[in-house]
């Protein structure tokens, strides 16, 4: 049984690391999670899942947080090369695996002192830009001979651009399990299953799964729906996710004065059954991350034809006018352009839907994403 040390100081637990590393356990590996966030220690258990809570300083996303957490390195060097060796000799762990910077920096130099295997993860949501020149030297430097994986392409060319080792970096495209449209029959999907029973009018709907606030193509998004109206108003956005911004969002639809045709319905534990109520799914977002890749796959493996903004790796997964449509952020004419294509031609519809799935069946399912990154621990 191989034994591996992850730690993770991210501020948002991701829901697909989790099950991809939780995955691992099936495999034969045993998991000890560190980390300095409640809700990602919740997120694991198990007999062969160890959880604790660490501290590893402030954030250094900023420079205040970066000057404290450089004041209180030494003193998380030698407080966490005892924990290592502890690890390592007792519980015979081999592998220790980063996500964010201040576990880079902290275990890395501990790891290759006591000859473990460092891994570092890049979510394909980095950003260095926000970081000082000091650090990103420091990373670079910490880099050499640290195996980083990655999930896109574009994540590797952000890396590779700033100078990171090429023959070390390795890329584990997204995955998805395909069990998802087994929904569970809960109050949940009973309200997908009579959304339609709101009006005995057919609508053409188009999907959004996304939280509130991050939904940042949203005002385009209302502005190409009031132009859809130009051509047909048997139509309607339904918008799933949660977030404060709710009635922010709902005067925006009011401003837009398509308030009407906006359905706001909150978060939902079970997407199985909103699915078969989507005509087209819409991303909604051209900043993504892994959530929004899950989601991304999850609509085209349900052979819908799906609509996404360019932008950080989403052409890795949907090709223009294949297995979908690409079309640039922050313009809503092309957006509803493409609705209103959709809404027209029923065997495009078919066509981008059945493609897309394709798509996932042959490049992006769970069980060969975690058959790889098994292979790279």
């Amino acid at each position: 049984m191989k034994k591996i040390l992850i730690i993770n100081s991210s501020r948002q637990p991701a829901q697909t690391l989790k099950e991809l590393f939780q995955g691992l356990t099936e495999k034969g590996f045993f998991l000890r999670i560190l980390s300095t966030q409640d809700k990602i220690l919740k997120q694991f258990s198990g007999d062969k899942v160890f959880t604790r809570k660490i501290f590893l300083g402030p954030k250094i996303n900023n420079s205040s947080g970066a000057f404290f957490f450089f004041l209180l390195l030494p003193l998380l060097l030698f407080r966490h090369l005892f924990s290592l060796i502890y690890l390592k000799y007792k519980h015979k762990v081999v592998d220790v695996v980063c996500f964010s910077w201040n576990e880079k920096i902290v275990f890395t130099p501990l790891a290759k002192i006591l000859r473990l295997k460092i891994i570092w993860v890049e979510k394909p949501s980095l950003n260095y830009i926000r970081a000082s020149k000091f650090t990103i030297r420091l990373l670079k430097s910490l880099a050499v001979n640290t195996k980083i994986i990655v999930f896109t392409r574009d994540t590797r060319k952000k890396l590779e651009k700033l100078n990171f080792g090429k023959a070390n970096i390795k890329n584990i495209s997204p995955g998805l399990k395909t069990d998802f449209l087994k929904y569970q029959e809960n109050i949940f999907s009973d309200l997908a299953k009579n959304f339609d029973s709101y009006s005995s009018q057919k609508y053409f709907t188009v999907g959004v799964i996304n939280d509130l606030h991050k939904i940042h193509q949203l005002k385009n998004i209302f502005r190409a729906l009031k132009l859809c109206l130009d051509s047909f108003r048997d139509i309607r956005l339904v918008i799933i996710g949660e977030g404060k911004e709710k009635k922010q969002v709902s005067w925006l639809a009011q401003q837009t004065e398509v308030e009407n045709y906006v359905y706001l319905m909150g978060k939902q534990n079970y997407s199985g059954r909103w699915w078969e109520n989507f005509d087209v799914y819409l991303t909604a977002t051209n900043k993504f991350k892994l959530k929004n890749f899950d989601i991304l796959l999850k609509a085209m493996f349900a052979s819908l034809p799906v609509i996404a903004f360019q932008g950080e790796g989403v052409e890795e997964v949907v090709k223009n006018k294949k297995n979908g449509l690409l079309i640039p952020a922050g313009n809503p004419e092309i957006l509803a352009e493409k609705i209103i294509k959709l809404k027209k031609d029923e065997s495009l519809r078919k066509k981008l839907g059945e493609k897309g799935k394709k798509t996932v069946e042959e490049n992006f399912l769970f069980k060969e994403q975690l058959e790889r990154l098994s292979q790279e621990l």
